[in-house]
């Protein structure tokens, strides 16, 4: 089954909550994490095997300003297809135009309602996970020499452009 992925930052999900928190529910600051725009979600389908998981966090880490620590979740679909959320294919606005056009899409026609049951979806079923600065510096780096990131097109600035445009 595929899965969805989301970049978040993880200290929002973590699982030891503050004591007042109820057990499984998502601290408010994870909303953050699934903020829309024009009641739109981002997000990028992984394949069953994962093989495409590098391609897309290496196009989303070189879309930032700086190399740092990667936080993302990853949803199984079918969770959310019981959420009755829509999905809509939208071009993705990475320096990947194979990525963007391939696995990038819009959960649509979200109320806070949906995007509140994603969160509890997440907060229960989703596999958080990180990659540390070093390992995102690599993917983004082999991804320039493979030519799947257009480096005229990434956002790195200063240090970070440094460590991986040659």
């Amino acid at each position: 089954m595929p899965f969805l992925l989301r970049k978040i930052r993880k200290a929002r999900w973590y699982s030891s909550s503050p004591s007042w928190l109820i057990s499984g529910e998502p601290q408010a600051d994870a909303l953050v994490d699934l903020s829309t725009k024009n009641n739109h979600l981002s997000v990028w389908l992984i394949e069953d095997d994962k093989s495409n998981l590098e391609r897309i966090i290496a196009a989303l880490a070189a879309s930032c300003e700086a190399l740092s620590n990667f936080d993302y979740a990853l949803l199984n679909l079918s969770d959310v297809e019981e959420l009755k959320l829509q999905f809509q294919a939208v071009s993705g606005e990475t320096a990947d135009d194979i990525a963007n056009d391939q696995w990038h899409r819009d959960l649509i026609e979200l109320s806070a309602r949906k995007i509140l049951e994603l969160a509890d979806s997440m907060q229960t079923k989703a596999q958080f996970q990180r990659l540390n600065e070093q390992s995102i510096t690599r993917i983004v780096k082999e991804s320039i020499e493979r030519k799947t990131i257009d480096d005229s097109r990434i956002n790195l600035k200063g240090n970070s452009r440094q460590k991986v445009v040659k």
